[in-house]
């Protein structure tokens, strides 16, 4: 994966300052994280062999086009999850807790507008469970920005995964946490994770890959002040339901530190800045 210096710059900068307020101290692999193309293998071993045949990936393209004409169909997300089996719902139902709720909605109208906002639809959710980490990887590093989303996401569950069984308030804790001799997959974990998620966003700035960004530093870090950030940022990218996902936020979150807020906002800011707009 090759990120632009700006790129590099952003991630590594945000690593520092969201990890410097929990003393927290970042390995080195992760501060230099988004320069390697030879990224670390996924988090876990979970994701099956890559498809090969053409077989395969037939029976995946089938699938998206059979979850897409479901998506197409549904006039809300609570219709759209009826539609489905049990296994998918849950699956779509952690995404969307995930990310706030913002993958719902209520009427053609709004699930049509998701697109807009950088939002897969729930059929293309589903569809990417028909392929694996490896495969996603290399559709992102083609181009497709759905591909990054959806390995990124995985990322973060799996983190989150980890982390949460350890007992620990970020993935870097958890690394910290270990004898040294065994932090090196952690390490490469951090790596991968802070390199899709900068990749993702800096790539194709939009309100979802602002909240994901967001999301992904935070489980990184244990920061409660990314999190604001990037939502106010999703909200100048163009999501209005921002602001009411900023005031839900606040009403159970920690309170952050308003100047490292308005570091981590600066610091995106830039990171989404296209290079032919800059001086």
């Amino acid at each position: 994966m090759t990120l632009s210096i700006r790129t590099i710059a952003g991630a590594c900068a945000l690593v520092m300052t969201m990890a410097g307020c929990h003393d927290n101290t970042v390995p080195m692999a992760a501060s230099a994280a988004p320069v390697a193309p030879q990224v670390a293998p996924p988090i876990t071993p979970h994701s099956p062999t890559p498809p090969t045949s053409s077989e395969l990936n037939s029976a995946a393209a089938a699938s998206a086009v059979v979850s897409e004409q479901r998506s197409s169909a549904a006039n809300s997300w609570t219709e759209y999850l009826s539609s489905v089996g049990q296994d998918d719902r849950r699956f779509l139902e952690a995404v969307a807790s995930r990310y706030y709720g913002t993958l719902q909605f209520d009427n053609a109208h709004e699930r049509n507008a998701l697109s807009k906002l950088g939002i897969p639809t729930p059929g293309e959710w589903l569809s990417s469970r028909e392929y694996s980490d490896e495969e996603l990887a290399v559709r992102g590093e083609a181009g497709d920005a759905d591909a990054l989303i959806f390995l990124t996401d995985r990322l973060i569950a799996r983190m989150s995964g980890v982390r949460s069984k350890a007992g620990e308030s970020s993935y870097l804790a958890y690394v910290n946490s270990l004898p040294e001799e065994m932090r090196s997959p952690g390490r490469n974990d951090l790596v991968d994770a802070v390199a899709r998620a900068s990749s993702s966003y800096s790539l194709s700035p939009t309100p979802f890959t602002a909240y994901q960004y967001g999301i992904a530093m935070a489980e990184v870090t244990g920061s409660p002040s990314i999190i604001p950030a990037s939502i106010t940022i999703a909200g100048e990218l163009g999501d209005a339901r921002a602001a009411g996902i900023l005031a839900s936020y606040y009403k159970t979150a920690p309170r952050s530190d308003d100047a490292a807020v308005l570091q981590a906002e600066d610091i995106m800011r830039e990171m989404s800045r296209s290079p032919l707009k800059r001086k």
